[in-house]
């Protein structure tokens, strides 16, 4: 099993940056109460590793700290009946990570790994065969506006098209001879909270190699709508394609 969440940065009482995670998807992956989970910074993000089962204790805490991090054990929070697990201090300020960041953590048995959010970034979606949400009513196009996709490797970059029903035989014949597509936003059946969707083909997404499981990271800039897939590759800045 593997899947994303999202993760906020809060601050300590000393004003400083912490992660402090209540969820019960710690327990799913393995991280259970009294369990040693080891934390590692990385550039804006960190990972989590369950370590239950390791031979010499005094080996992996020196480990751990020549490479920055620290160990730490999941307790139960008995207020909200939760997992919980905080992190502060200098090995949460060796993530880069500040107050009000948000992270994408990917997460899988026993290993968790996070990164920041970029700056801008609208929404984060984890169905990429249809956006939705009233974040795309927001963006200043109305409900039927065309767009322009040109997939990439990890990325899709819609156009929205000026006068786009209108130039529709227009913009077919240019779509076909460059292999794009055209993409439409409409609105949703719950048009009272004025929710727009826009949905991208199967062979869309293949092209871009991202997955239906896979979570899009999306901002919006000058007429650009732009899906984003997250990489989680350590060295990539913001664990993004590029």
């Amino acid at each position: 099993m593997e899947t994303t969440q999202l993760i906020s940065v809060t601050r300590s009482s000393k004003n400083k940056p912490q992660l402090s995670i209540y969820t019960d998807w710690l327990t799913t992956v393995g991280f259970t109460p009294n369990s040693l989970v080891q934390f590692l910074p990385e550039p804006f993000g960190f990972t989590f590793t369950l370590c239950n089962s390791i031979p010499s204790y005094s080996k992996l805490a020196r480990s751990t700290r020549e490479k920055g991090g620290v160990l730490k054990n999941v307790h139960f929070c008995n207020i909200f009946k939760k997992p919980h697990l905080t992190v502060t201090g200098v090995s949460m300020e060796r993530t880069g990570l500040l107050y009000g960041d948000k992270t994408l953590a990917h997460y899988e048995y026993g290993f968790v790994r996070a990164r920041k959010i970029p700056e801008g970034a609208l929404k984060v979606v984890t169905t990429p065969e249809r956006i939705a949400g009233k974040f795309l009513s927001q963006l200043g196009h109305a409900a039927g506006a065309v767009l322009l996709a040109t997939p990439q490797r990890g990325l899709i970059t819609c156009e929205f098209q000026e006068n786009g029903m209108e130039r529709a035989l227009e913009l077919v014949r240019y779509a076909r001879a460059n292999r794009l597509y055209l993409l439409q936003l409409t609105d949703t059946r719950d048009k009272d909270r004025n929710i727009f969707k826009l949905d991208i083909p199967a062979s869309c997404l293949a092209r871009a190699d991202i997955l239906p499981d896979d979570a899009l990271i999306v901002s919006y800039s000058d007429g650009r709508l732009q899906l984003q897939k997250s990489d989680f590759v350590v060295g990539l800045d913001f664990c993004l394609y590029r």
